[in-house]
């Protein structure tokens, strides 16, 4: 006969694994009801959703992975003792924080800075994010920068220090070591393994010596490896042997299979296919298996589809003058411009893009990619610099004020040149900003760029983004590099 102990909320049901000391005998079960067990912890987890007591000693494979029947929403759940952790973390694995949450994220650079910003933006579950970067120079940078806007209640972006990296619900770490040159041999995930492993051994040490209750969120190449890495580093005692006294598996997340399933569906529509049920397993890279459908499984399409999600990760990297992680349709590039550099001429477009169509790849001949002549500059704010410039670009009919597009119906094709001050945006930019949002209906079907250029330091790329999303939430359209950037560096 089955017997139940109540501890801190939950209810035990011992199958050979401890009781914690505390626990008191109860005449009836509850839920959340845990079925304790004794399993090795290198092929078995800490806390899986269960079925039920039938379920026990089924095989952790990758079943495992899928939703269990009825497991989470009965309240059953099978928790490893071999793990020592295991009952004092289960309380705040089964009740996740839903609000407010404070993330660490760790590596500032194309693919950190890209995050962050998202997170900033979107990221309404978040209350704080703290960040850690080597160079100090540039986590003031994100901190002054994303820490000025203004439409929205966003997360307050903060300055972690070392020793307070995983005080906080989620950690993300992001940083590599190592990054092969583009055209480098081989698996380039493979390629930065061993660095990478290496620096991730000092964060899993410091996860468990702190030891941190929330998610472990290995988002660097080969994101796979290194999740397992982090997980064995972390559990070995100072004298190297495993004692399974640090992350729980279930605290470590490994984000890599969105990226391939989300390239996978890129290269099915792009075939002409619709997937809506396609499924990515496997690694981050050669070994992947990308599946249709896995109730209208197609061998030939799904193979396909692998091999150019496979071919994509390499041809992903980027070539001479593409920064890393950045789609080159959404690029800042961060210029020192002298006086004497010649812009090259705005690409042309489609003389309208629909609101939620693709509008960063707009060159090319068959896009009306030839060089455009009589482009009107719209200046606004202090651009002595950037004016003397343009002057010198070929297809440039005029520079006028941008206040003249109060007297237009509508912009057509044209460049906004914009400038900072040594303090940031000045309050004319302000202005420009709030007449693009209130006059949605004049920029519509516009296709236009926009190179800010600053006397100073800071905000020159939040000024950009600002004016990107804004023109695009109007309705324009972009050439395949929309953004140009200039300091006083």
């Amino acid at each position: 006969m089955a017997e139940y102990y109540a501890y801190h909320g939950l209810c035990l049901c011992p199958r050979g694994g401890r009781l914690p000391q505390g626990a008191t005998p109860v005449a009836a079960p509850f839920h959340p009801l845990l079925y304790l067990v004794e399993r090795d912890p290198l092929t078995h987890g800490a806390l899986r959703p269960l079925p039920g007591p039938d379920a026990l000693d089924a095989p952790e494979d990758w079943r495992c992975l899928l939703p269990a029947d009825g497991g989470a929403e009965e309240g059953c759940y099978k928790l490893n003792t071999a793990f020592p952790r295991a009952m004092a973390l289960a309380p705040s694995l089964l009740a996740p924080k839903q609000k407010d949450l404070r993330l660490t994220l760790v590596g500032l650079g194309d693919v950190g800075g890209q995050l962050l910003t998202a997170l900033k933006l979107l990221g309404d579950e978040i209350g704080e994010i703290g960040i850690y970067d080597p160079n100090d120079a540039l986590v003031d940078r994100y901190v002054l920068e994303l820490n000025q806007i203004l439409d929205r209640e966003t997360p307050r972006i903060v300055r972690r220090s070392p020793a307070d990296l995983f005080d906080c619900d989620l950690f993300l770490f992001t940083a590599s070591r190592g990054v092969p040159p583009v055209g480098a041999a081989g698996d380039v995930r493979m390629l930065q393994f061993e660095k990478n492993r290496e620096m991730l051994r000092a964060y899993a040490k410091q996860a468990r010596s702190s030891g941190f209750r929330g998610l472990f969120c290995q988002i660097s190449d080969p994101v796979d490896l290194l999740a397992r890495a982090v997980f064995l580093q972390s559990n070995r005692n100072e004298g190297g042997a495993l004692d399974f006294g640090g992350l729980l598996p279930e605290q470590i997340v490994g984000f890599g299979l969105g990226v391939m399933k989300a390239r996978a569906d890129f290269m099915a529509r792009r075939m002409g296919n619709s997937c809506p049920n396609l499924r990515a397993y496997g690694p981050h890279g050669a070994g992947l298996v990308i599946a249709n459908d896995p109730d209208a499984y197609d061998e030939a399409l799904s193979l396909e589809l692998t091999r150019q999600a496979v071919a994509a990760n390499p041809a992903a990297c980027p070539g001479p003058g593409v920064p890393r992680g950045r789609p080159p349709g959404r690029r800042i590039l961060r210029l020192p411009v002298p006086a004497d550099r010649r812009l090259r001429p705005l690409g042309g477009g489609p003389p309208a893009c629909p609101r939620g169509q693709d509008r960063g790849r707009l060159a090319g001949p068959e896009r009306g990619g030839a060089k455009m002549s009589g482009l009107t500059v719209y200046c606004c704010g202090p651009i002595p610099r950037l004016r003397r410039l343009l002057e010198t670009v070929d297809g440039i009919a005029r520079l006028a004020d941008w206040r003249e597009l109060e007297t237009l119906p509508s912009v057509g094709r044209c460049l906004f040149a914009v400038g900072t001050d040594d303090l940031g945006p000045v309050p004319e930019t302000t202005e420009l900003l709030r007449f693009i949002r209130s006059h949605p209906d004049r920029f519509k079907g516009g296709v236009v760029g926009v190179a800010v250029d600053g006397t100073g330091e800071v905000d020159t790329k939040s000024l950009a983004r600002r004016l990107i999303l804004q023109l695009d939430m109007a309705g324009c359209a972009f050439p395949e590099h929309p953004l140009a950037e200039g300091t006083g560096s």
